[in-house]
């Protein structure tokens, strides 16, 4: 366990958001971390999606990706064809 300091504004949120979700300071901090890197992880695909989508040589190379990939998924199976259990 590693011990981390906190300035007292700090501190004083950690406490409120602690109650107020009826967590540990522990998974608070745990759940703050894990909202915080999917924010950041979802804002780099967001800026690479918006710069894929500005270089249209990019996005047509990428559309015509996405059309192969798409051929394939059936593999020639019938639509219908009812497959048992759980992909």
């Amino acid at each position: 366990m590693t011990t981390v300091r906190l300035e007292e504004q700090a501190q004083f949120i950690l406490e409120n958001l602690s109650k107020e979700l009826s967590l540990s300071k522990t998974s608070t901090v745990t759940r703050a971390l894990d909202t915080l890197q999917n924010e950041l992880f979802y804002s780099k695909l967001r800026e690479a999606n918006d710069r894929l989508r500005a270089d249209a040589e990019a996005m047509s190379l990428h559309r015509k990706d996405i059309e192969a990939w798409d051929r394939t998924v059936s593999d020639g199976l019938a639509k219908e064809e009812d497959w048992p259990g759980e992909w």
